[in-house]
């Protein structure tokens, strides 16, 4: 009978918790003005003028902020902002809501309206950028977007067509890609395809489009290139075109520094006009999506890079699931390997903030180094392309702990430390390591701590 009571304790308990947490969701969504479909935002985003501005008790239902508050013209904000836009019905399942974003302050950032899904019990699902403008004169580019009835997403990245302006008409919004999502029955968002056009009409999400290579594309390919670059490069080319497993997609990755590295050698060769204009190099990108030319770390000149977000969509596509596990390890969670642009740096900027171009601080006692942790270990499974990846990945996350600057305190250090020894414990060599780094956090003096204020 004793037991018993403590069980129906436990359940009433459970039962107010869940009967709280259910009137705060009810609470959030009620702020939300009910919108219809298909719903659209077209043309470039002014300001959130006339939206309410998401209270702080409800930002913890968004997944993906930060947490932190900064105080700005007299007011505490989380460092992104977050305004009411609408609520759209999806099914039994989830819901849709977009929200309008920015970082603090306003005046330096982009606006952003960001679509997510929400299941019914307030779980974030999944999240896509669905339309952004930057406030600040003078840039290029902006992102629209349409979502229909059958729940297909088109988001369309509008970029300045500098090429046919006039007098009277300086720019054009001419040069899009249109980006295809639809939405599944259990709320997840799902990437379909990326379409480049210079064409002002609009693809409908469910139209297929095969992209060619152009004859131009192939001309400028054997102008720049050597006859053995271009055998290596034809012969990724057709490993991607047909792509059908983890382990094609494992083969690319393994030498994409070497496609990188492709590109540099070629660009060595060329004058510096030519190298250093990166308009010249957008056709790489045509010939093998993820190929281009970038403005190098400190303005150091224009270098070679083959981005992995292509590869990342393909992983999703393929059978087996160590390809999208090895992936969601480095970045964070599926939705990003679209959003992000510096994929293969996200992990790096998640373990360390930088106060200026020499002094950095890692994020260890956050929580966000022991999140990476546990990626990777949901990564290891049996049989998976990436085992060698995923292990030089775990030590260099452990290696790069010992700093000489820690955003949290001493004791929340060690605390994540030690949970991340939890994680690790088969592993005697990480271990062994993990220790030293205690003792060197135990050495510094407080003053090495509690950089995030």
């Amino acid at each position: 009978m004793k037991n018993l009571k403590y069980i129906i304790i436990a359940l009433l308990f459970i039962s107010a918790c869940s009967s709280k947490e259910e009137q705060k969701l009810n609470e959030f969504l009620s702020n939300f003005e009910d919108l219809k479909l298909p719903y659209s935002v077209e043309g470039i985003i002014d300001n959130n003028s006339g939206l309410k501005r998401v209270d702080i008790q409800f930002v913890d239902i968004l997944a993906d902020t930060t947490g932190k508050i900064i105080e700005y013209e007299g007011e505490k904000h989380f460092s992104t902002d977050y305004f009411y836009l609408g609520k759209l019905f999806g099914n039994e399942n989830f819901d849709i809501i977009i929200l309008s974003e920015y970082a603090c302050p306003p005046s330096v950032a982009p606006i952003l309206y960001k679509l997510y899904t929400i299941s019914k019990t307030g779980k974030i699902i999944s999240s896509i950028p669905f339309a952004e403008s930057f406030i600040m004169p003078g840039e290029e580019s902006f992102l629209s977007g349409n979502i229909d009835k059958n729940l297909k997403i088109e988001t369309i990245y509008h970029t300045k067509s500098w090429d046919i302006a006039t007098e009277e008409k300086p720019y054009d919004f001419k040069e899009k890609t249109f980006f295809i999502y639809t939405i599944k029955d259990d709320g997840k968002i799902k990437f379909l395809e990326e379409i480049e056009s210079e064409t002002k009409n609009t693809i409908l999400p469910d139209e297929k489009i095969n992209k060619e290579i152009t004859e131009d594309t192939e001309t400028k390919i054997k102008k720049y290139f050597t006859q053995e670059q271009i055998t290596f490069l034809s012969d990724v080319k057709n490993k991607f075109e047909n792509i059908k497993s983890s382990k094609d997609v494992a083969d690319i990755y393994k030498i994409r520094y070497k496609i990188g590295r492709t590109i540099d050698e070629m660009l060595y060769k060329q004058n510096v006009d030519e190298r250093e204009n990166t308009k010249n190099w957008a056709f790489l990108n045509d010939y093998l999506p993820g190929m281009s030319v970038v403005m190098g770390a400190e303005g150091s000149g224009n270098e070679g890079e083959y981005s992995l977000i292509p590869l990342c969509k393909k992983a999703i596509q393929t059978p087996e699931t160590d390809d999208e596990l090895f992936f969601e390890a480095y970045s964070n969670g599926r939705d990003k390997w679209i959003d992000e642009n510096e994929f293969e740096h996200l992990s790096k900027f998640r373990l360390y903030e930088c106060l200026d171009m020499e002094n950095c601080f890692t994020l260890l006692g956050g929580g966000k180094v022991l999140k990476i942790i546990q990626r990777i270990k949901k990564a290891e499974i049996p049989k998976s392309n990436f085992t060698e990846e995923l292990k030089d990945f775990k030590y260099s996350v452990i290696s790069g702990l010992e700093t000489s600057l820690y955003g949290y305190t001493k004791e929340q250090t060690l605390y994540k430390l030690n949970k991340i020894a939890e994680e690790l414990s088969s592993d005697n060599e990480l271990l062994i390591k993990i220790e030293k780094i205690k003792e060197h956090i135990n050495g510094l003096s407080d003053d090495n701590f509690n950089y995030i204020k």
